[in-house]
């Protein structure tokens, strides 16, 4: 039988039977087995090797110093060029630094790059509007450069001027784009290729350089967005892709952070109602027949609507009516009401809504006609998210999914024209349309990794002349990190490297076992278990490791930290003055385990601490 001998065996022997390049493979193996340096074999393999494949790969990490590593790697000793996908500040700047800002207005003036803008086609306005621009961001970057300016916080406002001049700048050149994409498609496929556009753009190199098959980046940078020459992606809408999740441990825990900064809808009752207002009016136009596009559209929005009726008919409960909510004129009515909702509604004090007067009456006690507050919240959930899938059908249509965002909520949102709008554009690209394995009306019976969380809150107006009125409000995560990773692994094929991913942990970690059976997860098999067993078992010969196990003690009673912490006993510094300070002990066996580490030849140290 022929055994598998490095990391590079393993990742093309996926690669080879998976031609699809779809699914989800742990990476596993203790440091220093060679898990990277399989990756960079592999890359080598396919671009230098078998070129033929096109195959484009993604290195992705939460850490800039180990891009920069595999950059050099690459480029020095396999001859292998890649695209870094930096953020817009970044590449304004290497512009500025590497050829002048002008100059890349030169050239894009020689692409003309500008007509189809209203604005700026004219030259004089357009020469005005950069120069100015140009100017500010040459005068702040040299303030900062050449540290002319000693005050922090000086600095910190420059800097932050300076990133808003940047964005400003990228944000025009990323509108001339978008904007010959939808004027010219002929010209917008001429300019893909163009070397001052794979500048300005790097993922529009990634997509177009046949000389381009590497792309590095942080999990930040893909997950807040980025520019792909016709609209702004996030992660999960890259596609056919081979994709290295480096340092996969830690990657949860930034996903999660960044995915608490999505928008969130506040208010889902007036979301949903506006929706079922002004797409059922709007849908009886005749220009939905004019495209088979159009018409799905039309047909998709329906099955929202449909489902609207049918929910709202086996209640006996109006989502369109109802506007508002009321506390019940009683003195026994709880003032704050809180649910928490994942795949279940908690809440701390049960609580009821009855309809009544085009108002949703909260009520403690369960009168008749009641409905408890799951029901309706449940709908609500279940209807945003179907409108949210509707617009990732259609999301690489951005005109049409713009001109249906602005005809049914931005001219109804009053006083909050836009949130909607930056709402749907979020998450949209988070909305995961691979078929489940349950019902999706049956919300109770699906985890919370696939719906999110929400908290919703409906309290008590206060400094209002309405004494009974009630504000709902929501805090939402849209989805998840393991929901997350199951979609990217719905359209790549994705490599999550690890030494300890497998251990079984409750905090900062992802849930495998909720990613082994809702992802398209690839199981290692007994193949390639034995070489990971090899290559440690081979290490650890190389490595002669041992390991040493001691109990800390307390510091020598004659040293003079041992002295000084007894000084403080005395004074009763550790607040257990008795026969025996145990704080006063622990204090000096901490002491004396930082020593013994400071003064030992051993390259590692692991320290457990307990408070006995």
């Amino acid at each position: 039988m022929k055994y598998m001998k490095s990391y590079k065996e393993f990742y093309t022997k996926t690669i080879e039977t998976n031609p699809s390049l779809k699914g989800l493979k742990l990476v596993l193996g203790g440091t220093g087995l060679g898990k990277t340096y399989g990756l960079l074999e592999t890359i080598d393999e396919y671009v230098n090797n078998q070129h033929d494949k096109n195959f484009k790969f993604i290195y992705l990490t939460n850490r800039h110093n180990l891009i920069t590593q595999q950059e050099k790697k690459l480029r020095d000793k396999y001859n292998i060029s890649t695209t870094y996908l930096k953020s817009n500040r970044e590449v304004i700047l290497s512009l500025y630094q590497k050829i002048g800002l002008q100059k890349v207005i030169n050239q894009l003036e020689e692409l003309d790059f500008f007509q189809y803008d209203e604005e700026l086609k004219n030259k004089f306005t357009r020469q005005t509007k950069f120069k100015k621009l140009i100017n500010s961001i040459d005068s702040k970057f040299n303030i900062l450069e050449n540290e002319q300016q000693s005050d922090d916080n000086i600095k910190e406002t420059i800097d932050k001027e300076l990133n808003y001049d940047c964005s400003e700048f990228f944000k025009i050149l990323k509108r001339q784009a978008i904007l010959i994409y939808r004027e010219d498609r002929a010209k917008y496929d001429s300019i893909q290729q163009e070397k001052i556009i794979w500048e300005l753009f790097p993922y529009v190199e990634f997509e177009n350089n046949p000389e381009c098959n590497v792309l590095l980046v942080t999990i930040h940078k893909v997950l807040r967005g980025f520019f792909n020459g016709k609209t702004d992606i996030k992660l999960a809408s890259i596609e056919d892709k081979i994709i290295f999740l480096d340092e996969f441990d830690f990657l949860e825990s930034d996903i999660l952070k960044i995915l608490c900064d999505e928008p969130s809808i506040i208010n889902p009752l007036e979301f949903v109602r506006i929706f079922y207002q002004e797409f059922k009016h709007w849908s009886q136009a005749d220009f939905w027949s004019s495209s088979k596009e159009l018409t799905t559209v039309q047909e998709k929005f329906k099955e929202v609507i449909q489902y609207i009726d049918e929910s709202c008919k086996k209640y006996n409960i109006n989502l369109v009516r109802v506007r508002d909510f009321r506390l019940a004129d009683s003195d026994d009515t709880p003032k704050s009401n809180v649910l928490f909702q994942t795949n279940q509604i908690i809440t701390p004090k049960p609580f009821f809504l009855k309809e009544e007067k085009n108002s949703w009456i909260i009520e403690n006690k369960q009168p008749k006609d009641s409905i408890n507050p799951r029901i309706l919240f449940n709908i609500l959930t279940i209807s945003t998210s179907k409108i949210v899938g509707v617009f990732n059908y259609f999301r690489h249509n951005q005109n049409l999914v713009n001109e249906i965002i602005q005809k049914i909520w931005n001219q109804k949102n009053d006083n909050q024209g836009g949130i909607y709008e930056k709402y749907i554009k979020e998450n949209m690209l988070y909305y995961r349309t691979k078929p489940k394995k349950h019902d999706s009306l049956l919300y109770k019976d699906k985890s919370a990794y696939e719906i999110g969380y929400r908290l919703i809150k409906l309290l008590k107006r206060t400094n209002t002349f309405d004494p009974n009125s009630a504000e709902l409000s929501q805090i939402e995560l849209f989805t998840t990190p393991e929901s997350l990773i199951a979609k990217l692994s719905d359209s790549n094929l994705v490599f999550a490297l690890s030494a300890t991913t497998d251990l079984p942990r409750t905090l900062r970690c992802f849930n495998l076992e909720w990613l082994k059976s809702n992802a398209l997860f690839i199981e290692l098999d007994e193949e390639d278990y034995q070489m990971i067993e090899r290559l440690r078992d081979e290490k650890a010969k190389v490595r002669g490791t041992s390991v040493n196990f001691q109990i800390a003690e307390t510091l020598n009673e004659n040293s003079e930290l041992q002295q000084a912490l007894h000084q403080l006993w005395k004074i009763n510094y550790f607040g257990d003055n008795g026969e025996h300070s145990f704080r006063k002990d622990r204090v000096s066996k901490t002491l004396n385990t930082i020593d013994y580490i400071m003064h030992s030849d051993k390259f590692t140290h692991l320290v457990f601490f307990d408070n006995l």
